[in-house]
């Protein structure tokens, strides 16, 4: 039976159990984004003459609700990359605040704060800032080369940050020319074959000297047990910026301070290697010879057959001594098609998912060295689901943009916060959601939006069963807000306050506030109910059920917390013990 929590249409409210403490969430937690059920709408990206602009990178990201946990983690809603007509067709969700970001090499970085609206046009990409140079070096004709420009950019409510990055290519002479740059400093790095990297900042309009110094160069050659050339290696040694990579035929030039050095030679299929050059290779260089890598291929389907463009394969070695080490690597094709390389052979344990499907968990395998473990295909499943539709309890409205997350209850949610997996969606125009690709067991589903206090409604779902929720009301519900003072009545600032559901069966709380330099916090919204408020700083301070009223308003919540020191002596037989 789905049973409903806060402002939900229901002839009486339910009875609601008596709050427990709980203790602070666990950190960590990485989030899989469950597709939104907002129609998919054409984005379209274009230069400033209007000509399409294919594979740009295009991202969306909802706001950070205040200090909230699991608002902080959330992934981007989408990540798309514009096709040879410059469009991508995305679900855009009607998010106040909204960001989107979108990354050309060609050009200067795009962001927007949307307010709520539909996202209507086009996008229109800027040249940025210009910077034509010339890089000074001795000798010859440079024959390969290129000049990078590197920044970073803070969006603090979106809990993200990123980092971008232009680049051109350096002419014969040295010359070059770099667009899409911001007003601001920028990190320079010049890399040339036979020379030394070199780093340097920049601000445009600046005038700067880029000079390149010689260094010792190695040429080499990377190839496979037969033989092979092999392309795409990457050849490092320590010094920052000291790294090149093998061509086609599998040659490569490095350049190098002086000898001794220690390389690392890595490429995609075979096991890394390491080697020290303690003098100048004869002619025709070195000669790096690499065994293949243990290596995991299959095909990842879902239980309509088609393939998943996009999925997670979770893989933990098993140790001999007991216990696993678990990490994720994202796996992203066309076809579902992946081969994935492992770092030894040895005993594994595998799982795959995706968003919108049920975690398959393939068991343990035992890869022997230099063999490639084919899994076959593996077919996702949707699992059960969850649907439903918000509305404004005020005027029965459906309300769009509405955050809506899925959090296990008992002993599944731990077991979901060491997997690091949390269903999440957004309501779409009508109000209506859907979430799929979850297990059997108890949830609680929390619906949040700005102006709005959080809506609740557990239930439990059997294999393969679809949960209908019906119509959940919101409204504006009354706001927490208070004071925290020591016990000589000054404010205590930096304090964390966390809100937990009437019926504390979740590890994670509603809502996280923390206090200011006058001791105040303000929020969240709460519908009416029993919720326990939890005050914690170097350790938990307080914790103390409330008891929030119908009718909106305010819940005034001013305490003094903390401040009780002890003072004794320590003795032995009456002797003070240090």
């Amino acid at each position: 039976m789905t049973k409903f929590c806060g402002h939900v249409p229901s002839p009486r409210r339910p009875e609601l159990r008596a709050p427990r403490p709980q203790p602070p969430v666990l950190a960590g937690l990485a989030l899989l984004l469950v597709a939104a059920s907002a129609p998919a709408q054409t984005i379209r990206v274009v230069d400033g003459e209007g000509k399409p602009v294919a594979g740009a990178q295009v991202e969306a990201r909802a706001p950070v609700r205040g200090s909230d946990v699991i608002s902080r983690l959330m992934p981007p809603l989408f990540a798309l990359e514009t096709g040879a007509d410059g469009s991508v067709a995305a679900r855009l969700p009607k998010i106040e605040g909204l960001l989107m970001l979108v990354d050309h090499p060609g050009f200067a970085p795009w962001t927007h704060e949307m307010g709520g609206e539909p996202f209507q046009g086009t996008i229109r990409l800027s040249a940025g800032e210009r910077w034509s140079g010339k890089v000074r070096f001795p000798g010859k004709a440079l024959t390969k080369g290129e000049v990078c420009a590197s920044w970073s950019e803070e969006f603090s409510r979106w809990s993200t940050k990123r980092a971008w990055r232009r680049c051109a290519p350096l002419s014969s002479a040295g010359a070059f020319s770099l667009a899409g740059l911001p007003l601001r400093t920028v990190e320079i790095e010049v890399a040339a074959e036979g020379f030394l990297p070199l780093r340097s900042n920049f601000k445009p309009g600046a005038p700067i000297e880029l000079g390149l110094e010689a260094g010792v160069l190695l040429r080499g050659k990377t190839v496979g047990p037969a033989g092979q050339p092999v392309a795409g290696a990457k050849i490092r040694c320590q010094a920052a910026g000291c790294k090149a990579e093998s061509g086609s035929q599998g040659n490569f030039s490095l350049a190098v301070r002086g000898l001794p050095v220690s390389l690392r030679v890595e490429a995609a299929g075979f096991r890394s290697e390491s080697l020290a050059v303690a003098k100048p290779p004869k002619p025709p260089g070195l000669l790096v010879r690499l065994r293949p890598a243990e290596q995991l291929v299959g095909r990842v389907v879902g239980d309509d057959g088609r393939p998943i463009r996009i999925a997670e394969l979770r893989i933990a070695k098993l140790l001999d001594q007991g216990g696993t080490e678990w990490n994720s690597q994202t796996l992203r094709s066309p076809t579902g098609d992946f081969q994935i390389d492992l770092p030894e052979p040895g005993n594994y344990r595998l799982a795959v998912r995706s968003a919108g499907y049920r975690e398959e968990r393939l068991g343990d395998v035992a890869v022997a060295p230099g063999q490639a473990y084919s899994l076959g295909v593996i077919a996702l499943h949707s699992g059960s689901k969850v649907l439903g539709s918000l509305v404004d309890r005020r005027d029965g409205r459906p309300l769009a943009g509405v955050e809506v997350a899925v959090l296990p209850q008992g002993t599944q949610m731990l077991e979901d916060l060491l997997n690091r997996v949390l269903a999440q969606t957004v309501s779409a125009e009508d109000g209506s959601f859907m979430l799929s690709g979850l297990t059997s067991g108890r949830y609680e589903m929390r619906a949040r939006r700005e102006g709005f206090a959080p809506g609740l409604a557990r239930f439990t779902l059997d294999s393969d069963r679809t949960e209908d929720l019906g119509t959940v009301a919101l409204d504006s519900g009354a706001m927490l807000r208070g004071r925290l003072v020591d016990r000589g009545g000054k404010p205590r600032p930096g304090l964390i306050v966390r809100v937990f559901d009437p019926e504390q069966s979740s590890l994670a709380p509603l809502a996280e506030q923390t206090t200011g330099e006058d001791g105040v916090f303000r929020g969240p919204a709460l519908a009416a109910g029993r919720y326990r408020v939890q005050v914690l700083g170097s350790r938990l301070f307080l914790s103390e059920e409330i008891e929030v009223p119908s009718g909106g308003g305010e819940v005034v919540f001013d305490r003094t917390v903390g401040g009780v020191k002890l003072h004794g002596v320590i003795t032995r037989r009456g002797d003070p013990v240090s």
